[in-house]
């Protein structure tokens, strides 16, 4: 049997976060955390217990679960995100500040994404290919 460490160390995702894939990356990243259970720790949903009345062994537990899913996001981002995220102290910190950072909620942002739909042509795409790289960009 595969311990639940292992098993989540052998996710692989299929898209890293870089300045433009944002609303797919959340989209898939917190699919797996919350089929993990751990989506608590995204959502701030699940805080750092206080000892006392926290055990020491919840409040190791509840480190442990968030260092796991801290470790997902990190290898997750593309490389050039990896080092602001650094000195973040818990999962949902990160996963506000890739958010507040990231998600299409600048002008800037969205004049990007509308461009690059005006300019998407489907070429050589086949039909698949072109609706779903269309569809990307509009769901961004």
């Amino acid at each position: 049997m595969v311990s639940e460490l292992t098993s989540m160390e052998s996710d692989q995702m299929s898209t890293r976060l870089n300045s433009k894939n944002y609303a797919i990356w959340a989209f898939q990243f917190r699919t797996m955390i919350k089929g993990k259970g751990f989506l608590g720790h995204l959502d701030g949903t699940s805080a750092r217990p206080v000892v006392p009345p926290a055990t020491d062994q919840e409040l190791a537990k509840w480190v442990q679960n968030d260092a796991k899913v801290r470790s997902l996001l990190l290898n997750s981002v593309d490389p050039t995100i990896l080092l602001g995220l650094r000195l973040l102290s818990s999962a949902a910190v990160m996963w506000k500040s890739l958010a507040d950072t990231y998600a299409c909620t600048s002008n800037n942002r969205q004049f990007e994404l509308e461009v690059e739909l005006a300019a998407l042509h489907q070429g050589n795409l086949d039909v698949a290919s072109y609706f779903n790289a269309a569809r990307l960009l509009w769901t961004e």
